[in-house]
């Protein structure tokens, strides 16, 4: 996600890849100052499987066959 939001960065995509990059390491700072909404340890994963769920959906190059 980091690496395809850093080479199409010039894109709307690109950016978002990015965002969620940085959301995702910003979720494992905040959790790891403390701030937590429960006691579970893989709160900042499940953070973290989402966005990254979202990517592959929504924002991934479409795969090209070759031939």
């Amino acid at each position: 996600m980091s690496v395809d939001g850093w080479l199409r960065r010039a894109t709307t995509a690109g950016r978002l890849g990015l965002a969620l990059a940085v959301s995702h390491l910003l979720g494992w700072l905040v959790w790891l100052l403390g701030i937590r909404p429960g006691p579970g340890l893989a709160l900042p994963e499940l953070g973290g499987v989402v966005m990254f769920g979202g990517w592959v959906v929504f924002l991934a190059p479409p795969v090209r066959s070759g031939g």
